[in-house]
């Protein structure tokens, strides 16, 4: 019985282990991609619009 503990124990940390760090390797990567492109993607949007009310305003 003691015997069959330790090796149940060890075995699940090392199937974790190897699952757990590629998620946290993949999420930090996504995440600062996704930030720059909106950041730009949003004021070129407004722009537009502003652009277009602005020129109707003093027409």
């Amino acid at each position: 019985m003691s015997r069959v503990r330790p090796r149940t124990i060890q075995s699940l940390p090392t199937l974790e282990t190897p699952h757990t760090r590629p998620p946290r390797r993949h999420h930090p990567r996504p995440t600062p991609i996704a930030a720059p492109p909106a950041s730009p993607a949003s004021p070129r949007q407004p722009s537009i619009p502003l652009d277009d009310a602005f020129v109707s305003c003093p027409c």
